[in-house]
């Protein structure tokens, strides 16, 4: 969840929304365990990618937006808060990603520092052990807060490879100008 004033917004990849065709339409079940879903089962609303993305499959704009519909009259960043989020946060940064890789039912933690991954205008790579298929789309939060587990997105998981070549080593998407406008249209589309 990124903060927004419209309160229903999931950050992730682009491929996590579409690949080569759109990704049926499904459901968000944050703190997902053991078949638990704490805090509801939310229904996608809209989606959103860069033509960038969607056209070329360019790396650099695999960054996606979903809204989600109301549930039980709530939106969702009421009933589990929200992250902050910002753009150009340049190429060296320290940060926590929390994934659920597709052998796992319960997430990944990792805090690691980025560094620019070369070829790429709008990507970092960094080293986080066992990140296998399906950390895809989280997010970068920097000055993450345990105590709240709350920080600020400045990139989604993605881009080369699908967000890297290893379980060992990933990259992601930088977010910029293009990211905060495909944000906005996100808003603006309710």
């Amino acid at each position: 969840m990124i903060n927004t004033g419209s309160k229903n917004i999931v950050a992730t990849a682009g491929h996590c929304i579409f690949k080569y065709v759109p990704m049926p339409n499904g459901v968000f079940v944050p703190g997902y365990h053991n078949g638990q879903a704490p805090y509801g089962k939310w229904s996608v609303k809209s989606r959103y990618i860069s033509t960038q993305w969607r056209n070329k499959r360019n790396p650099d704009y695999d960054y996606g937006f979903v809204v989600l519909k109301d549930l039980k009259g709530r939106r969702i960043q009421d009933v589990t808060g929200a992250n902050g989020w910002r753009t150009n946060a340049g190429y060296n940064n320290y940060v926590e990603i929390t994934g659920y890789p597709g052998n796992r039912d319960t997430p990944l933690q990792c805090i690691t520092a980025t560094r620019r991954l070369r070829k790429y205008t709008w990507h970092v790579e960094f080293p986080c052990d066992r990140f296998a298929n399906g950390v895809s789309g989280s997010l970068l939060l920097e000055n993450f807060d345990n105590s709240t587990n709350r920080g600020t997105a400045i990139a989604s998981l993605g881009g080369v490879d699908d967000g890297g070549k290893t379980d060992n080593v990933s990259s992601a998407v930088l977010w910029n100008s293009s990211t905060a406008a495909l944000i906005n249209a996100a808003v603006r589309g309710q």
